[in-house]
């Protein structure tokens, strides 16, 4: 259990305190929020047009965007393979920085073709 907690908080408590960050965050969230729906019928409308190598990541124990919704994104772009990270959050790159990077890695590189590459 604490495992997951862990893997569920932020980074680390909001500069000044919680005191007037918990509104700020609120709003600024809002706004992104509201931004991202406006936008998101553009995205949707054209992920089945992505020709590149596509990996979608996500973690197993995210609570802010839920692994089902990683696995509708990846179903949307043509030969994208979803990679779920067991024991992660929504946070990968903080928690698990080496293998987010490998999955890069082999999206941008290729596999690996032993020493030397």
């Amino acid at each position: 259990m604490a495992g997951y907690v862990a893997a569920t908080l932020p980074d680390e408590v909001l500069a000044g305190g919680w005191s007037g960050a918990v509104g700020r965050s609120r709003r600024t969230f809002l706004a992104e929020q509201r931004a991202l729906m406006e936008e998101l019928p553009v995205v949707t409308d054209h992920l089945a047009d992505v020709a590149v190598p596509t990996v979608v990541v996500t973690g197993s124990w995210d609570v802010v965007v839920p692994p089902s919704a990683a696995r509708t994104l990846a179903d949307a772009i043509p030969g994208a393979r979803l990679v779920s990270l067991p024991g992660v959050g929504h946070f990968p790159a903080r928690d698990v920085p080496a293998q987010l990077a490998d999955l890069i890695e082999s999206v941008v590189v290729g596999p690996a073709a032993g020493p030397g590459r």
